[in-house]
């Protein structure tokens, strides 16, 4: 084998050993629950995360019901780990969840603290 040929397998491993890293379906799983969807995505507290449905995967409606568990289909995660503060709003209506009131005022002072830390003051 080449020199070549030896580099260009070794960077097309790595690039599968990344891609299989961070696509969930890659590992043969079809289905998450709401605890498997929250290790994936982090970045918050899990009791915020988990009583408030605003934050979970399309808004709370789940994809199927496995066991009596709501699950969501992997592809609906990857769409929903890219979703942050600022176009959750924009995510939950593309999902078909509509806000109340209440919720709308909660998101929009999320997101304004959100750009009060990252210094994008409105």
């Amino acid at each position: 084998m080449s020199v070549d040929q030896a580099i260009r397998n070794a960077v097309r491993d790595e690039l599968q050993s990344f891609i299989e890293e961070f696509r969930p379906h890659s590992a043969g799983k079809h289905f998450f629950t709401l605890n498997e969807a929250f290790e994936r995505k982090g970045g918050m507290n899990w009791k915020t995360f988990y009583h408030d449905s605003l934050y979970h995967p399309r808004g709370g409606k789940p994809d199927a019901y496995v066991h009596g568990k709501k699950v969501w289909k992997a592809e609906t995660i990857e769409v929903w780990l890219g979703v942050d503060d600022h176009n959750l709003a924009e995510y939950l209506d593309a999902c078909g969840r509509s806000l109340s009131p209440t919720e709308k005022a909660k998101l929009a002072v999320r997101v304004q603290r959100v750009r009060e830390q990252i210094g994008e003051a409105s």
